[in-house]
């Protein structure tokens, strides 16, 4: 009999070609062919009918084909091996994707696709060593024993078609705005929302420290606890600070005395997602980036498959250790920690199960150097880090623990608790392959009972921040660790199992997708993810539907896994249908929001508000212009402006604080006059027009600033002026927002006034007069907020 067999990649089908020519005798003679990952994708609505490819419209949804059809994503490579199959003259094939789930859906779209007949083996094996794969080919299993898992593999592809296609389009009807909704992608949006909201609502609290210094022989730093609880060293007022701080005698007692020795291991080997993670952290490369390095290394034979979620090693890997830190000795970076590995070091880290558990394999084991030679001086500055990265994390296993020494001391004066901590590294173990900038404590020798003096004693003033925003590096981890984000234990348990949202081989390009200026979600700033104000206006428009959250993916994961142990495909099929059915009727008719103007290009921040300005087909205008709330008046119409028209880069600019080169500019009256044009007070005019009624060019270098109110909340830098009509900040030019009007719904604000909102405080009332006429009595408080990254300061009504 012949077969051919078919490899997901090349570097696959060569080692199973080397493997069954060294492999013995075998009741079948073999050739052999490799895919590129997917050569196939599902067709797009446009492919089944016209009416899905032609403008979107409500009453074609949900699309759902009879029929899912497959077409080539690499027409070459699919003619290429159809040729082969054609004039092979085969008995059967040999499915040798990879042992799980996807490696079903890509081999079995090509063979559907294609209308192949003849019979199937399925090679499964986890590990690309010889003897592994020698003993899954002779042990090939019918195709029929994964049908479950093929059917689960072929319905989660048609699932996230549904989704995607469906919901994207029914969104994007809904609120006038090309959106793009996924069932990975989504939920991540709403992360990063999420998150920003929590930035700009956080309230900062201030606290108060009460440092000690205490000798006994040598000096050594303590901290005062808050009582009672005695669990934290934060006082919330500085008068309980300073009782504190007064309250302490100028001895104190030793109370108790806690020692112990820690001994950490080497942390488990790499994922994609550990390596994504670890690359950001070190050396800022984007997930994108480092999936590319490592595709490149993976290709030149120097480290393992980079594609995996498994961060652990076979057994049967273990006899070649040796080899595999053989090439490291080309790096003299490497040679202090080399001579560290013994044969009873690697021995002690293979034994157990912190490393090597052939339970914990996927389709892939854990991403590590190959025994391949590398020459450090062929590999680029980037490729050399990766390559480190991954030859560090295997060459930890095999060191000593990190081991430290750490000592707790609690000590009483008067009544009050001081707590004294001590480290000392007495093994560096495994950290000597990375730099560390901790420092040993040491503490004096302590025993219970022994006094000591209180030498000196300060507080220190500090400020609650909120959370970070998302870096490629937590943002990975939060998809990682989704569950997280849902309530339900159960569904927490499987997004545990199933290891988050997206795969190793996705979660870099849904970081991509989000940070691309096509999707309008996020965008990147100094490393971290900032979402747009479509971004948030989109997740606010469906922020309640069930394609927002990561138990999406528990649930039907939950169902998938079911179809897997169970069977039952025509179930899940039903179940899925409906759900499009249900949740895309609900959608177009619960999500109802106009956020069109998002869709236009942005051009810089409102010089009136804050929020962002943006190009339509006539007009500059700000995001918020009529808005329903908080609307704004700012709005230019590109070819009507003193009789010249306004080009988009004169516009950013104008926005940016800078004036246009000289125009040919006309009066009213029709005459001509040649002058630059600016934006001063939410409109544009003459740059000498602005310079005459200034009174006071914004310009730090030289306003003075004794003339300022007082320092802005924004920038914290500027100070606080009158400009004419608005209260603005001396950095205004430099990228500041803080502006309040001088006059607010027709009433004055005095600069009193803007000293108390700064201050915090609720100033007022005031009498406003509303634009429909109306009139009423409120407050005023400042409202400190955060938009793109850069703080602002709105004005909020309070009820007198």
């Amino acid at each position: 009999m012949r077969g051919l067999v078919l490899a997901e990649k090349p570097s696959l089908m060569r080692a199973i070609e080397s493997a069954y020519k060294n492999g013995g005798t075998f009741p079948f003679t073999l050739d052999f062919a490799a895919f590129h990952g997917h050569l196939m994708r599902l067709a797009m609505p446009g492919d089944y009918c016209d009416e899905w490819g032609g403008p979107w419209d409500e009453k074609y949804l949900p699309m759902v084909p009879d029929q899912f059809r497959y077409l080539p994503d690499d027409a070459a490579s699919v003619a290429k091996i159809m040729s082969k199959i054609k004039v092979g003259k085969y008995d059967f094939l040999v499915n040798a994707c990879d042992a799980e789930r996807e490696g079903e859906h890509i081999f079995w779209s090509f063979y559907e696709a294609n209308g192949l007949k003849l019979p199937v083996k399925r090679l499964w094996c986890s590990t690309t060593l010889e003897t592994d794969l020698q003993k899954a080919l002779h042990d090939l299993k019918d195709a029929s024993v994964f049908q479950h898992l093929r059917e689960a593999a072929a319905f989660r592809a048609q699932f996230d078609w549904l989704t995607g296609m469906n919901f994207s389009r029914a969104v994007s009807l809904k609120v006038r705005a090309k959106s793009n909704i996924g069932r990975v992608v989504t939920p991540t949006l709403k992360m990063v929302v999420d998150r920003e909201l929590e930035i700009r609502n956080f309230v900062p609290q201030n606290f108060y420290e009460v440092g000690v210094t205490m000798q006994k022989r040598e000096k050594f730093p303590g901290i005062v606890l808050v009582p009672p609880e005695l669990k934290q060293t934060r006082f919330p007022n500085e008068k309980s600070a300073n009782d504190a701080k007064a309250g302490l005698g100028k001895t104190g007692t030793v109370e108790n005395v806690v020692a112990k020795r820690t001994a950490t291991k080497a942390p488990t080997l790499y994922s994609t997602t550990e390596l994504q993670k670890d690359a950001n952290k070190y050396f800022k490369f984007r997930a994108s980036k480092t999936d590319s390095i490592a595709q490149d290394l993976y290709e030149a034979g120097y480290i393992s498959y980079p594609r995996t979620s498994c961060r652990f090693l076979p057994t049967s890997m273990v006899p070649e250790i040796p080899n595999l830190l053989k090439p490291m000795e080309a790096f003299p970076e490497l040679a202090t920690a080399l001579k560290l590995v013994t044969p009873a070091a690697i021995t002690a880290a293979t034994s157990g199960k912190d490393y090597i558990d052939d339970a914990k394999l996927t389709d892939h084991h854990a991403l590590i150097p190959t025994v391949k030679k590398v020459d450090p001086s062929k590999l680029t500055e980037d490729q050399k880090k990766i390559y480190l990265l991954v030859a560090k994390r295997l060459l930890s296993i095999f060191l000593p623990a990190y081991t430290v020494d750490s000592t707790t001391v609690m000590v009483d004066s008067n009544g009050w608790k001081i707590k004294a901590s001590g480290k000392a590294v007495v093994d560096p173990g495994f950290s000597i392959l990375y730099t560390s900038e901790k420092k040993n404590v040491i503490l004096p020798p302590l025993n219970k009972g022994d006094q000591v003096d209180i030498t000196g004693s300060s507080i220190r003033k500090g400020q609650t921040t909120p959370p970070d925003r998302y870096t490629d590096k937590s943002l990975l981890d939060a998809m990682a660790n989704a569950g997280k984000f849902v309530s339900s234990a159960e569904q927490r348990a499987i997004l545990r199992e199933a290891e988050g949202i997206g795969t190793p081989a996705t979660r870099s390009d849904i970081l991509e997708k989000l940070a691309s200026d096509k999707t309008n979600l996020c965008r990147i700033e100094k490393g971290h993810y900032y979402p747009t104000d479509f971004g948030m206006a989109l997740v606010d428009a469906i922020k309640d539907r069930e394609i927002t959250s990561p138990a999406i993916t528990a649930k039907w994961e939950k169902k998938l896994r079911d179809l897997q142990d169970n069977g039952h495909p025509e179930k899940f099929k039903a179940d899925m249908l409906e759900f499009i059915k249900v949740e895309t009727a609900d959608i177009l008719a619960k999500v109802s929001v106009d956020l069109s103007v998002y869709q236009f290009e942005r051009l810089g921040v409102c010089p009136i508000c804050g929020h962002d300005v943006v190009c339509s087909k006539n007009y500059y205008r700000c995001v918020n212009y009529k808005a329903d709330k908080d609307p704004c008046t700012f709005i230019v119409k590109r070819a009507e402006v003193m009789g010249t028209k306004i080009s988009v880069a004169e516009m950013k600019l104008m926005l940016s604080g800078q004036k246009t080169k000289e125009k040919k500019l006309k009066r009213k009256d029709g005459s001509e006059y040649v002058a630059a044009l600016v934006i001063a007070d939410g409109k544009i005019v003459p740059a000498f027009a602005m310079e005459n009624k200034k009174p006071k060019p914004i310009n730090e270098e030289n306003i003075d600033i004794k003339d300022g109110l007082c320092t802005c909340p924004c920038c914290g830098k500027g100070q606080v002026f009158l400009q004419r009509d608005y209260y603005t900040c001396t950095g205004r030019n430099s990228g500041c927002r803080f502006l309040i009007p001088k006059e607010f719904c027709k009433a004055p604000i005095s600069p009193e006034d803007v000293k108390g909102l700064v201050a915090g405080k609720t100033v007022g009332p005031f009498n406003f007069t509303w634009k429909n006429g109306g009139k009423g009595t409120r407050k005023l408080k400042g409202a400190p907020g955060m938009r793109d990254g850069v703080k602002t300061f709105k004005l909020e009504f309070v009820d007198p």
